[in-house]
This record gives structure tokens, sequence and C-alpha cells, in this order.
């Protein structure tokens, strides 16, 4: 499995042994196959539709997200073409357990709200402090602060506009209840 999914995968060994490993073992994404391309070269035709449902998808949760109270979604530069097949936005005005806190609410509650703030690899959210592969790392504080607050939510096309909607409503009232 990428990133920190292996223990998701029905044929693995003892999760014992991705401990030893997950720490030195860089994730290179790459994992298609020949089966898999063959598979996807017929939909290549549908990439262009597939963009624009997406970025519409993208599009409503960014406006709403962007109107509740210590949520930042950054700014897009108007000439960039992007595929939201994901949103991120930053956690605003919180300490590290209230945003802990709204992240393992937004679970309870069944949206899957990705965060950047462990510093165990959990998912795709590894940290660069976890990278034992490199000899040495410099301290990043910029980054640091940017990744303890950083958000990441996954949009699949089979979410609806309206499933999106109630996406964000959802990440709204967790974020009254944490804040209140």
């Amino acid at each position: 499995g990428s990133y920190m999914f292996f223990d998701r995968h029905i044929s693995k060994p003892d999760v014992k042994i991705f401990e030893e490993f997950k720490y030195i073992v860089p994730n290179l994404s790459m994992r298609m196959s020949n089966f898999q391309a063959a598979l996807i070269r017929p939909q290549l035709r549908l990439l262009h539709q597939r963009v624009t449902l997406w970025n519409e998808r993208y599009r409503v949760l960014e406006a709403k997200l962007k109107q509740i109270p210590h949520i930042r979604v950054p700014e897009r530069v108007q000439k960039e073409n992007f595929v939201g097949s994901s949103i991120q936005f930053a956690l605003e005005g919180l300490s590290g357990p209230e945003a802990e806190a709204f992240v393992g609410e937004c679970h309870r509650r069944g949206v899957a709200v990705m965060w950047f703030g462990r510093i165990e690899p959990q998912g795709y959210t590894s940290r660069y402090q976890t990278w034992r592969y490199f000899n040495s790392l410099p301290s990043l504080e910029q980054t640091d602060h940017v990744l303890d607050f950083m958000c990441d939510m996954r949009i699949p096309l089979t979410f609806s506009v309206e499933d999106c909607g109630v996406l964000a409503s959802i990440i709204e009232n967790v974020m009254r209840s944490i804040t209140q």
C-alpha cells in the first residue's frame, strides 16, 4: 500500500514488519502495473470531464469552508489550471490539542479530514522529521508551523455537489463545537 495505508492491504504480512521500514523507505508512489495502465487508457478521454466535475465540487467546498471561522483556504492563482480532487485548508487560532480534537470529531462524524500536525506518519500525512532516509535534516520552523495546522480532504467523484455542501456543514458544526 502507498503512504502509510499498508495496514489496509488484504494480503499483507504482519504489521510489525512495516514498523521497521516505514521511516526508512520513502514513498515513491510507483504502483501502476501494466494491467492497470491498460485499464486506465480508455478512461483518459474522460479526463477533461472529470476535471470539470472535481473543480465544481472543489469550488463548493472552497466557498463554504471560507465562511467558517478558524479555517483558511489558500487562495488559488487566477490563471492556474488545477484538478480539485482534494482541498487543503489551515486551522487558524487553534491549539494543537484543539486541532487534534477537530480532526478526531470530523472522523467520528464520517468526514475524512487528514491532518499534517501529527509527528507520527498517518496515511499520507508524514512529516519530514520522520524521513530517516536522509542523513540529516535542517530545522524548518516556518514549514513546521504550516504543517502543524494544515489539513487535506479528498474529493471523490462519488460525492455530489450537494454532498460537498453537507461535508462543509459537518465541518462547520465540528469547528463550532471545538471553539465554543
